[in-house]
């Protein structure tokens, strides 16, 4: 697939569609994807196959096919799959993700346009702020809030006042219209309003170039007015997808962000950068966006979220874990930070110091206890509870991470408790296969060699694929062992006997004396199921050590992507059996 001319269209813009794009939604609306590791495969859209060849990697925005080698990006899979030109894809997209431009390419000029005002009106509040006069009639606050002068420069800090947009228009001579729209004046009947009049300024910066695309301001003297406001949304802002912040963390961290905390507002922001904290970045405001939230995963792995104590602060989070819950795969991690009554990160700064702020970061609680905080003080009746488990497991299902699932399932077993197997019997009720079992016996070799003790001509249901490679751990060989002595003998009673001067005669004593409740008499079908099971983790065991091998696609040889094929058929037809 040759590359794209993007003709007069800046870069900076794709990159940012590219970016914005969660190319995982988009592609699953035309082709069955199906995760399996890191990666999502498919049948390949662009050539007859029967086995899945297609690759989509979401954080690297990729996507490539083993067999007929076609690879590119999100732009490039619409333009060829859906037959449509480069700029209805880019108008689709932009649309989409609430970026501006047109068909006829102007969104370059204008662009530029809108981005270059916003420069030189920040440059010009910059120099407002700096003015002898202002700053000496702003130095209370600074000094309030112990604001270094670096970090105050950091974040571009300025300072709208009388005439100043006068003076912008004087020196830059454009339109008014265009300050009307990218929301610094409002017209109202036939007068302009400078609506950031008399405010400290904050620029909000575009995440990835780096161009100033809005500007929050704070009232600093009058009380009758709203204390913050920010930008409307314009041709090139829009609030819902911006995060106040971000653009300087990953200048100092150099995109390699271990985690980020969320905040509020702007002045949490550079409150905690003046102490150091500097992985801080705002949602403007308590109610957080999908396309945030995308942003926030897009560029860290951890979350902590940290809003103010007071009620709307609190309800904002209980309000935010159905939408951020889906977001919750096993390599990401999600905890908050309950501030103190009616404290925010900026007012708590000026009480305590930076060790103690950073006791509480150390001490945030996991989503899943943040959860169970909310019904703390309403589990004791018996019908409460009934109630709260049943507020609890409607959680369950909204968590994309098999893990995390699994480990929230325990945290209400163990809350309530509850054994884990009845919950699961709960849930998944209509699976017949289903094992009560033992918590040293729950595993599914275990099982297994449990089964083997019991009823020994089970044996003769095992064929192993010989293309299967075996893990070569304690209780594989074990599980291998038994099934040579049974076929090599023909055992079909008293296997335990037959092993009592092998040193793992203990080991297996342990396991025969374990009873499993079945609920159902047919041994052979759970038998083939766990059997099953046992190979699926095998399969998975094999694709993991391929992946690591070959580091990067480029690396595949014949053999390595034949069998990497395999495994990928062999896991998708025996997954659709399990519930994990």
């Amino acid at each position: 697939m040759k590359k794209n001319n993007y003709n007069n269209i800046d870069y900076d813009f794709i990159n940012k569609i590219i970016e914005y794009t969660d190319i995982i939604d988009i592609l699953s609306k035309y082709i069955n994807l199906t995760k399996i590791g890191n990666n999502y495969f498919s049948i390949c859209p662009f050539h007859k196959e029967n086995n899945p060849s297609f690759i989509v990697n979401k954080s690297k925005k990729f996507y490539y096919c083993f067999g007929c080698k076609v690879y590119g990006n999100i732009i490039n899979f619409l333009i060829f799959f859906k037959k449509k030109t480069f700029i209805e894809v880019v108008n689709e997209l932009s649309s989409l993700n609430g970026i501006y431009i047109n068909s006829n390419n102007i969104y370059k000029k204008k662009y530029n346009l809108y981005s270059e005002s916003m420069k030189n009106i920040n440059k010009l509040y910059i120099e407002n702020l700096f003015n002898k006069f202002n700053f000496y009639k702003l130095s209370f606050f600074f000094i309030k809030k112990k604001w270094k002068l670096n970090v105050i420069k950091l974040f571009n800090i300025g300072y709208s006042s009388h005439l100043l947009i006068n003076k912008f228009l004087k020196i830059n001579k454009i339109n008014l219209n265009i300050l009307v729209n990218i929301g610094i004046l409002k017209k109202k009947n036939n007068n302009y309003i400078d609506i950031f009049y008399n405010r400290l300024i904050f620029p909000i910066f575009d995440y990835i170039n780096g161009n100033i695309i809005g500007f929050g301001g704070k009232n600093l003297y009058k009380k009758n007015l709203p204390k913050y406001i920010n930008s409307s949304d314009s041709k090139i802002f829009k609030k819902k997808n911006c995060i106040y912040g971000l653009y300087q963390v990953k200048q100092i961290y150099n995109n390699n962000i271990s985690k980020l905390l969320l905040v509020e507002g702007y002045t949490d922001v550079i409150s905690l950068f003046n102490i150091g904290i500097n992985y801080a970045v705002s949602s403007l405001g308590c109610n957080l966006t999908n396309d945030q939230i995308k942003i926030l995963f897009n560029n860290t792995n951890e979350l902590i979220l940290c809003y103010d104590g007071d009620k709307s602060g609190f309800n904002s989070l209980y309000n935010l874990i159905n939408k951020i819950l889906l977001y919750l795969t096993d390599d990401r991690r999600i905890s908050f930070i309950i501030m103190p009554k009616n404290e925010d990160p900026d007012s708590l700064l000026q009480k305590i110091k930076k060790e103690d702020f950073i006791n509480i970061i150390n001490s945030s609680i996991d989503i899943f206890d943040f959860i169970f905080k909310f019904y703390e003080n309403n589990s004791n009746s018996f019908y409460n509870k009934i109630n709260i488990i049943n507020n609890l497991i409607k959680y369950i299902d909204l968590i994309p991470g098999k893990l995390m699932k699994f480990f929230f399932k325990k945290k209400i077993c163990k809350k309530f408790n509850i054994d884990i197997n009845e919950l699961n019997s709960f849930l998944y009720k209509k699976n017949e296969n289903y094992i009560y079992i033992n918590k040293f016996i729950n595993n599914p070799i275990r099982i297994l060699i449990k089964f083997l003790l019991d009823k020994p001509e089970l044996h003769k249901l095992i064929i192993i694929p010989s293309e299967l490679k075996i893990i070569n751990n304690y209780e594989m060989i074990i599980f291998l062992k038994i099934i040579f002595i049974c076929y090599k003998y023909n055992i079909n009673k008293n296997l335990l006997l037959f092993f009592k001067n092998y040193k793992y005669f203990n080991y297996l004593y342990k396991i025969s004396k374990i009873n499993i409740l079945i609920k159902n008499d047919n041994n052979n079908k759970i038998f083939l199921h766990v059997l099953n099971k046992v190979y699926l983790l095998l399969y998975y065991n094999n694709y993991d050590n391929i992946i690591k091998k070959i580091k990067s696609i480029k690396l595949l040889n014949d053999i390595d992507k034949k069998y990497l094929i395999f495994l990928n058929k062999k896991i998708l037809k025996l997954s659709k059996n399990f519930v994990l």
